[in-house]
């Protein structure tokens, strides 16, 4: 199914429930893939290729690492573009970050120092990667537990790196609360300074609280806060296709299900919210 947009509200493809996803056929606008676990030689293609058929479907990477000091992996790149031909995503998304330095990969996503210097390195390398891809690639505001160079917000950081480049957002709104807690910023000042026009995706998870920090743990419910900065950034960005992001300790795919539902009843109430606004203008 190759369609040009998605929209509403999606979830993740994941091995504990594709065969029921496959056979139900349940209600989901689309579904994102991990990528990178159909990259290996012994991966199962043909769930996907029966996925794709129903549904739309984007592709959600860890590997990229677009900041490392070292070159793009080409052999990286060359596979996913072989997936992008076999199944047309809507996008292929990653994660504004570095995980890895000369062939050896970390198991952590790392931060950026939010300078100008790392902006014209990471918009080379982008282009670098859209250019080989022949389209449009979307970064994630990555969760993070350890302070970075700044010359500037995160938030001013990102949007000139997307703006620059031409890549698309993919805003992790779990991640900037557990960045603000951990970096002790305002969360609700990091959203109003994001470039809506730039954001092309959500995400919603839920993180552990640690006590002195949160971990981006992807295995719990949805935290309220996390849904109140989800219905007032729709305010100002309008509705957008939102991920329902829950990759550890998965519960049964009806509980995601009900997290989906959550997430359009916002969608709902923020379009007729728009509606009467517009209606009283007239």
């Amino acid at each position: 199914m190759n369609l040009s947009l998605i929209s509403g509200v999606g979830l993740g493809f994941r091995e504990e429930h594709e065969d029921e996803i496959l056979v139900s056929k349940p209600p989901v606008d689309w579904f994102e893939l991990l990528i990178d676990n159909y990259l290996s030689s012994n991966a199962n293609l043909q769930k996907v290729d029966q996925l794709a058929k129903n549904y739309p479907i984007c592709f959600h990477g860890v590997g990229l690492s677009i900041g490392s000091p070292g070159p793009i992996d080409r052999n990286y790149l060359s596979k996913i573009k072989l997936l992008i031909d076999r199944w047309q995503p809507i996008y292929y998304s990653d994660h504004l970050s570095w995980s890895a330095i000369a062939g050896q990969y970390f198991h952590e996503l790392l931060p950026m120092p939010h300078t100008t210097s790392a902006i014209s390195y990471l918009v080379e390398r982008i282009n670098l990667v859209q250019d080989y891809l022949g389209q449009q690639i979307l970064l994630e505001n990555p969760s993070t537990y350890d302070s970075v160079p700044s010359e500037m917000p995160e938030w001013q950081f990102i949007n000139e790196v997307c703006r620059k480049s031409g890549c698309g957002l993919l805003l992790d709104i779990n991640n900037v609360h557990v960045n603000a807690f951990n970096h002790q910023f305002d969360a609700t000042e990091y959203l109003h300074g994001i470039d809506t026009t730039l954001v092309k995706e959500i995400h919603l998870a839920g993180y552990e609280d640690y006590g002195d920090y949160y971990f981006d743990s992807h295995s719990r419910p949805i935290t309220e806060q996390v849904w109140n900065s989800y219905a007032e950034f729709l305010t100002q960005s309008g509705n957008l296709p939102t991920l329902i992001e829950w990759d550890n300790d998965l519960p049964q795919l009806e509980v995601l299900m009900a997290e989906a539902s959550k997430a359009q009843l916002f969608m709902q109430n923020n379009q007729g919210n728009n509606l009467k606004k517009t209606v009283g203008m007239n």
